[in-house]
């Protein structure tokens, strides 16, 4: 939608508003064009009205700014990865997780992503932050989906393996020791 502002008299100038270009885009998401769909991810900047984030009025937009951002993340970066496009799909899910960082979902997408571009070691780092995070501040542990893909993770980065028998021989004692 664009709007008529007038400044002056008899001066016109046009103005469209980023929220309601991203609600528009947002709303097709569903069967959309991808593009459409990163271009509406693009035009998310954080909260509506962030500096009267306190006012009654502003609360419940913000609230479905937020929630459409998060489900538009949710419906675009599986899409991405299968895709190939892996690097947008990390920015989207680096921002989403910033925005929320409780979203078990967020996280696992993030990890997701992290583990298709070879980058074990930071879904690793994501799952870390998070159990500490859900652990200190909400006292629960990270759901089965978060630990399996942990635990995917550790296994592809785990590439130093040694044998049963070697194992064995280290952890075995010495026995003409003393103490």
């Amino acid at each position: 939608m664009v709007y008529r502002v007038y400044v002056e008299k008899r001066k016109e100038y046009a103005v469209e508003s980023d929220f309601e270009k991203f609600d528009q885009l947002a709303l097709q998401i569903d069967g959309a064009d991808l593009e459409l769909c990163i271009e509406a991810l693009k035009l998310y900047r954080g909260d509506f009205l962030d500096k009267m984030s306190s006012e009654l009025w502003v609360m419940p937009i913000t609230v479905y700014y937020h929630n459409v951002f998060i489900e538009c993340v949710q419906n675009v970066v599986p899409r991405l990865i299968e895709n190939g496009r892996l690097d947008e799909a990390l920015q989207f899910c680096r921002v989403a997780a910033g925005i929320e960082p409780y979203n078990e979902d967020i996280h696992c997408l993030y990890m997701r992503a992290c583990i298709a571009s070879s980058k074990q070691k930071k879904a690793i780092d994501i799952y870390q932050k998070l159990s500490e995070r859900l652990s200190s501040e909400l006292g629960v542990i990270p759901s089965e989906n978060v630990r399996a893909l942990y635990h995917e993770a550790v296994k592809i980065n785990n590439t130093h393996t040694i044998s049963l028998e070697t194992l064995q021989e280290q952890l075995r004692e010495k026995t003409n020791e003393l103490g």
